[in-house]
């Protein structure tokens, strides 16, 4: 094919080549396809003036897929979700002016400001950091964003239909005399995956175990929840609803399949630290005895040790469990 050689400084003959390459980013070698084209009257190769895409962005992305950072056009969406412009969160966030910019236009942010935007794509964290700078955005613009906010999760189907089958209830023994405290549940559900991959199995067990020891020592529930008798164990009720209403509320918490495996299953876990100031010290000291008890434990020894509980030996399937048999539990 005919083209410009900027060796040659002319048009020449050029062939196409095609192929793979290895791009440094951060000292990981992350294989790419290239897009060049060689010279035949000088042997010089070069880069397609017009490529397709950029092989340098297309290393950023890998890189950002295995680190589980946050993608340029998450950035661009949370933003516009609240309509806010970029000068309005880079002064939330304490970036520089065009640093936000760059970031939405695929430049790599450092580990430093990933974290610091995966905290505050959390709605509970941005609206503190909304209510701490109120300077960053015009009083009335900042009051629709914090309504905005605050109603977002609400409104939501899934927490709609959650709220009608668990949430809407009062107090009583079948919830740990506590009526579901959703911003609990989150925060127990960060605090168990924070950094580690656990199975959605081991996960209903854990809040299970959390639940029934912090009403065994204080006579409530950290939660709120109701659980159930299921097959696989003790589980909290409509556990499938409550964890896409939790996924939908939170993008720091992430649902992935284990395709590593011959068995199909979905874990959990979480990369950013979870904020533990809606837990009281009991809560979080209870939450924090029950994972390093089952540290160990994978799923099917978890389960079979929630198979041994009087909570699950004396009730049939799918009825609920009484907190009252937290009595008997064998942590």
């Amino acid at each position: 094919m005919k083209g410009f050689c900027p060796s040659c400084e002319k048009e020449t003959e050029l062939v196409h080549i095609q192929g793979i390459e290895e791009i440094n980013v951060k000292g990981e070698m992350i294989p790419v396809e290239i897009d060049r084209f060689k010279c035949t009257e000088c042997g010089e190769e070069f880069d397609n003036p017009t490529p397709a895409y950029d092989p340098l962005m297309a290393a950023y992305r890998e890189y950002r897929h295995r680190k589980g950072m946050v993608e340029p056009a998450q950035i661009r969406g949370f933003r516009e979700k609240y309509g806010l412009n970029q000068k309005e969160l880079s002064d939330l966030l304490g970036f520089g002016g065009a640093t936000l910019s760059r970031y939405e236009n695929g430049t790599l942010q450092d580990e430093a400001h990933d974290t610091i935007l995966k905290l505050a794509m959390d709605p509970h964290n941005l609206i503190r950091i909304i209510e701490e700078k109120p300077y960053a955005i015009k009083p009335e613009k900042r009051n629709r964003i914090l309504q905005d906010l605050k109603a977002d999760f609400e409104s939501s189907d899934l927490w709609l239909l959650l709220r009608s089958k668990v949430y809407n209830q009062s107090a009583s023994i079948f919830n740990g005399y506590r009526v579901l405290d959703i911003r609990k549940v989150l925060c127990a559900v960060k605090i168990l995956t924070f950094n580690i991959e656990v199975y959605k199995t081991k996960l209903n067990k854990l809040l299970f175990y959390a639940d029934f020891k912090h009403f065994k020592n204080h006579a409530v529930s950290i939660t709120g929840l109701n659980y159930a008798h299921l097959p696989l164990g003790p589980v909290p009720d409509q556990y499938e609803l409550l964890y896409e209403s939790l996924l939908q509320y939170d993008p720091t918490l992430q649902k992935e399949e284990d395709t590593a495996s011959n068995c199909v299953g979905e874990f959990f876990i979480c990369k950013v630290e979870p904020d533990q100031s809606v837990l009281t010290f009991s809560e979080l000291q209870t939450l924090i005895q029950v994972k390093d008890f089952f540290k160990s434990y994978n799923t099917k020894r978890i389960k079979e040790f929630s198979h041994q509980e009087r909570a699950y030996q004396d009730t049939q399937n799918h009825e609920l469990i009484s907190y009252s048999f937290s009595e008997y539990l064998r942590i």
